[in-house]
């Protein structure tokens, strides 16, 4: 992350994943959590960022 817009732009895409909760992220520490039901593949969120960039 380059700042804190790639930091929304993340939690954006994320929250629009199927199964999807909650995303938190903070961009000073580069943290990221996401609540998700069962149904989401475990792979998912880290594919999603990887596309983002």
């Amino acid at each position: 992350m380059d700042c804190a817009g790639s930091g929304r732009k993340i939690e954006r895409a994320l929250g629009e994943l199927p199964g999807v909760r909650d995303v938190s992220l903070h961009y000073p520490d580069t943290t990221l959590a996401v609540l998700h039901g069962t149904a989401m593949p475990p792979d998912a969120t880290g594919d999603r960022v990887v596309r983002l960039g």
